[in-house]
């Protein structure tokens, strides 16, 4: 293994030397997809990987962020810059305008959806909710490998979770035959904002405004100008950050090899680059397999994390707000207090409030394989993704934005169970020059979340009573809770003649509560076919190429992340003509639609796949094109019917383009290896239809535009 087989025929002497080429491209490594894994060079599916020790060299603590630049076709950004926020990706585009475009996470086989795009979800998913990003509890130090599904064939198997995408992270595990291995590490980095806005400086700003008057002949009716500071903002509330992680792992098996095992327990301590932010987690996780007898195994995979993130009270104050602050007002008023504008309060005094989210999760499974006859194995795994959370905010009675409150406070928690029980039957077979793999299976899933949030003002201290039961008014209460299934079937089989024709169909079946009966079940097939034609007799003179493949897939994959309910009618408490109090349906939930269904992506991908001199250089030329169907969006109505919008399905969108990725080695020496990689995607974006309607997203949304 590792090198490349080498005929040679035998004559009549003694002895024979034979030297083997080293096989760098390593085309026998295993790669997880869903419900199982394949090897490299049988994958037909847009799949890339990224290692682990290439996130670690990010320095990152939400492995999110690290995985920027990593994969073509793959849009990675950060919206803040809060420690241990978590980043935005876009896997080929966006396809959905209501629900949320991030792509379906699978930790170690359990899956994780980021948010369900309404209802509960939907205030939690807020900005400035003060709740923490889901994937903050996972340490980079314990991830082995990250594989990023991109197209129909390799997503289809996730049904209606798949249109966005999906990132499967497998954690570190012990290896059977290999010795126990104790691992230690601890890594400090600095963080610095190296680029700022470019700005006026406090006078040339108030010369600026003056002469703007001056010219319009416009009075300055604004007591506060001039201002006689002169401040940079940007650097006036960034400072030098500072992380610290410390990893603690053991990975090993016994001696019989029967039972593997991997333990790991880690601390990450950042110091934010914003003034008074910070973050903190510690987290312990556990993989254990064991081989009962020849015939069963068994296993657990447990993940625990607690994340604190504290802050100032304005995170929404972005790198351009700040930069377009007046300059010419000081930090500091002559006193001591805070200046400010006259209309808000400046961004250094925003960042002295108090705020502090805490996320406590529990990622566990636990699964047993029976293999029933050789080649037939069945599998049944039953995982938990618990998540507890809860974050404050505190604005002190000082502010400027405070001065009729006498200081305010907003509670928030939000607390959710996502049960999955997975039953699959795989079976795989090689005969002549024939390989056959099949696997099918059920899933049953059910997602639990409540939500309650609570305003207080009127507080007695700013540093000791401004807790929520020394506020002097409660100015609101909101809660609700929400529960949802989905009940799958699917199957995957993929076929191969002597390693150089593939065949691949897949197909999955979702009944989701979150539509009437008449929409509830959603159809999501696919079929891809690859030709590695490196293998075909007329390349045989190209000894350069060392591997060569065209692949071709089709499929469908659907969105299912928005809220629920739209096909009912929902009621609340109100009043009657004759004041008493009763129920009422409501109109802020919008007029029921028991038509509403899934949203629906056609995907079609193309790849040219070339390996070249044992390896050392390769690239692959990918094309897509994404359609999505019957786009969800909530287009308003007359309100004479008692509502003022009603959910629909409504609008397609398109995304298509090309990814080119190049992959070098240019050098070799010793235990020195240089490696080159280069990725560039060309995405375009379009509304191909919105039937006569206006479609919202952050702005209108026209046809023919992007």
């Amino acid at each position: 293994m590792g090198y490349k087989t080498k005929e040679v025929r035998v004559g009549t002497q003694n002895s024979l030397t034979v030297v083997l080429e080293v096989d760098m491209a390593s085309l026998s490594d295993v790669v997880v997809v869903g419900y199982g894994t394949t090897k490299r060079k049988d994958l037909v599916g847009s799949v890339t990987s990224v290692g682990g020790n290439d996130l670690r060299k990010q320095e990152a603590t939400n492995f999110t962020q690290a995985l920027a630049g990593r994969a073509a076709g793959v849009q990675v950004s950060r919206p803040g810059g809060e420690p241990g926020a978590g980043a935005s990706i876009r896997i080929r585009g966006m396809s959905t305008v209501m629900g949320v475009n991030d792509p379906l996470y699978v930790i170690d086989g359990i899956p994780v959806q980021l948010y369900n795009g309404g209802g509960v979800d939907a205030i939690r998913s807020a900005p400035g909710n003060g709740l923490m990003d889901p994937l903050a509890g996972i340490d980079v130090n314990d991830i082995e490998n990250i594989e990023i599904l991109k197209d129909a064939t390799a997503t289809a198997i996730y049904g209606s979770r798949g249109a966005n995408g999906v990132i499967v992270v497998t954690t570190k595990r012990g290896k059977a035959g290999a010795d126990p291995v104790f691992n230690f590490s601890y890594d400090v980095s600095v963080d610095q904002q190296r680029k700022f806005y470019d700005v006026l400086s406090g006078p040339d700003y108030a010369k600026f405004m003056q002469d703007t008057y001056a010219k319009n002949k416009t009075p300055i009716d604004d007591v506060s100008f001039p201002g006689k500071g002169n401040t940079d903002w940007q650097r006036a509330i960034t400072q030098t950050g500072l992380v610290q992680n410390l990893n603690l792992s053991l990975l090993g098996a016994s001696k019989d090899g029967a039972t593997t095992y991997a333990f790991s327990s880690g601390l990450t301590d950042q110091k934010g680059i914003l003034i008074n932010s910070g973050f903190k987690r510690y987290s312990v996780r556990t993989n254990i397999e064991t081989r009962v007898f020849s015939l069963l195994k068994v296993g657990t995979n447990l993940n625990f994390s607690s994340s604190t993130q504290t802050g100032g009270i304005s995170p929404i104050y972005t790198t351009y707000g700040v930069a377009s602050y007046r300059p010419d007002i000081p930090i500091y008023n002559p006193d001591g207090s805070y200046a400010n504008d006259g209309s808000s309060d400046n961004p250094v005094a925003s960042r002295q409030g108090k705020s502090s989210n805490e996320s406590r999760r529990l990622l566990a499974s636990v699964f047993a394989e029976l293999e029933i006859i050789k080649g037939l194995k069945l599998r049944s795994t039953l995982s938990y993704d618990i998540n507890n959370n809860k974050g404050y905010t505190y604005s002190p009675s000082w502010l400027f934005s405070e001065k009729l409150s006498k200081g305010s406070r907003t509670d928030k928690a939000f607390d959710y169970v996502n049960r999955v029980f997975d039953n699959t039957l795989s079976y795989s077979r090689s005969f002549d020059k024939h390989q056959i793999d099949i696997v099918g299976g059920a899933s049953w899933t059910l997602n639990k979340s409540n939500f309650n949030s609570t305003n207080s003002s009127n507080f007695p201290n700013d540093n000791v009573l401004n807790n929520l039961g020394s506020a002097g008014t409660i100015t609101g209460f909101d809660s609700g809770a929400e529960s949802s299934g989905l009940e799958s079937f699917f199957l995957r089989a993929n076929y191969n003649y002597d390693g150089k024709y593939y065949l691949n169909l897949t197909g999955r079946a979702d009944n989701s509560t979150k539509f009437g009966p008449e929409s509830q079940w959603g159809y999501f097939p696919s079929v891809g076919a690859s030709w590695r034609f490196s293998k075909e007799d007329f390349m045989k003179k190209l000894s350069f190429i060392d591997d060569a493949k065209l692949r071709v897939t089709v499929g469908k994959t659907g969105t299912s992340a928005f809220g629920s309910f739209g096909f009912l009618t929902l009621f609340n408490t109100g009043y009657f003509y004759n004041g008493v109090n009763g129920l009422r349906a409501n109109p802020d939930a919008g007029e029921p639609n028991p038509d509403i269904h899934w949203e629906s992506t056609m995907q079609t991908d193309a790849a040219l796949e070339l390996s070249f001199l044992q390896s050392r250089l390769k690239t692959t030329v990918n094309y897509y094109r994404k359609y999505t169907k019957g786009l969800i969006s909530s287009p308003s109505i007359p309100a004479s019917g008692g509502y003022t919008f009603q959910t629909k399905n409504l609008g397609d969108i398109s995304n298509q383009g090309w990814e080119i990725t190049l992959s070098a080695i240019p050098v070799i020496k010793g235990s020195f290896t240089w490696l080159s990689d280069f990725n560039i995607t060309f995405n375009k974006n379009k509304v191909e239809k919105t039937y006569g309607t206006t479609l919202y997203g952050t702005l209108p949304l026209i046809e023919g535009l992007p």
